[in-house]
């Protein structure tokens, strides 16, 4: 048969007939390879694929959608462009939430090649409004836990001002200190012999 001479509206229909049909699906990849390549250019500078991996994308792309036989369109040419990018979209945000993305480089006069590296700001609010999730979703499964107990709810904690937090951090250490001035003392002494060596060492080497 001469899938190459069939529209992509018939090929894609065939396709979701038969899914594992590899030849259609092939002919459809290679037919929309501008496309899959062309929307991949946006984001070339920060994922770490390569050409055959894009294609890889468009391939399961076109073989999801015929699986899942979901499409209606008239134009099948403009429902793959609005999806590969939804997925490229999908793989860029999951790559950068664990991710640093590059936005540049330079080369030293040694000849060193370096990569500048920056978290997205996309991953930095989503990991503050998942951690505000988690936040509340274990609060409240402590306090349905305390329900069930019938134990009182926690009194609130009281926030500590910067200077208060400091305070509070200089009295543990002179409490620290107090419980172990022998051990604390003996190490500085010791720290010290040896920094005293080394200097008298470098000053003084031994003749060859």
């Amino acid at each position: 048969m001469y899938y190459r001479e069939m529209s992509n509206e018939d090929l894609i229909t065939m396709l979701m007939e038969d899914p594992g049909n590899s030849d259609v699906l092939e002919t459809l990849t290679q037919r929309l390879r501008p496309v899959i390549l062309g929307e991949a250019l946006k984001y070339h500078a920060q994922l770490p694929y390569d050409t055959d991996d894009y294609l890889q994308e468009g391939r399961i792309l076109l073989w999801k959608i015929a699986l899942k036989r979901n499409y209606r369109s008239v134009n099948f040419h403009n429902y793959f462009v609005s999806a590969i990018r939804f997925r490229y979209n999908n793989l860029y945000r999951d790559f950068v939430l664990k991710n640093f993305i590059r936005i540049g480089g330079y080369e030293d006069c040694r000849g060193n090649t370096y990569e500048i590296l920056v978290e997205a700001e996309y991953a930095k609010t989503y990991r503050e409004k998942h951690s505000e999730h988690c936040r509340r979703h274990y609060a409240k499964k402590k306090a349905a836990e305390r329900e069930r107990l019938g134990l009182p709810a926690p009194a609130p904690k009281v926030k500590l001002t910067e200077e208060e937090l400091a305070a509070r951090r200089r009295a543990r250490s002179r409490a620290y200190y107090h419980a172990h001035a022998d051990e604390i003392n003996r190490k500085s002494r010791e720290r010290k012999r040896i920094k005293q060596e080394t200097v008298q060492a470098a000053l003084n080497p031994c003749p060859v």
